[in-house]
């Protein structure tokens, strides 16, 4: 009960509340499997939370799991580069042939309505730096030196 009411963000937890009902979703989803791991020592995947969303079933779920050990994934050393996982290699390739363009790259526009208050592009900027120097994944280039991604 406790990681679903951390992840939830409710204190009003049932034995027999359902996942999604609380407003858990995939990404919350993700959350309590990964902290289910690290607490519990068993692995349950996301189908399963979809498969036994009330907190019941995934608790008799649970109890009849084997144990698996939590392996955190290790952060990389800092370097200059890294090689590319095979779906970015494959993305790469689709790029190469123009075909990835229009598929992977998405643009879009966004109306901030402010009501009676005035927009600060100062403060608006300082936030977009935050988020981009918050997720490495927003400051990733692939480029191509002596034949190698």
């Amino acid at each position: 009960i406790t990681i679903w009411k951390t992840v939830l963000q409710t204190d009003k937890i049932g034995i027999t509340d359902n996942f999604f009902e609380l407003g858990g979703h995939s990404l919350k989803a993700v959350q309590i499997a990964n902290r289910i791991q690290e607490e519990f020592s068993v692995a349950i995947g996301l189908k399963e939370i979809f498969l036994y969303p009330v907190l019941q079933d995934q608790s008799d779920l649970l109890a009849a799991l084997e144990e698996s050990v939590y392996e955190p994934i290790p952060v990389a050393a800092v370097q200059d580069g890294y090689p590319l996982s095979y779906a970015q290699r494959r993305l790469w390739f689709l790029d190469q042939l123009g075909i990835a363009k229009q598929s992977f790259n998405l643009c879009w526009l966004c109306n901030i309505e402010l009501g009676s208050k005035v927009f600060n592009p100062t403060a608006f900027s300082n936030a977009m730096k935050t988020i981009v120097n918050r997720h490495d994944s927003l400051r990733t280039i692939f480029k191509s030196e002596a034949g190698e991604i």
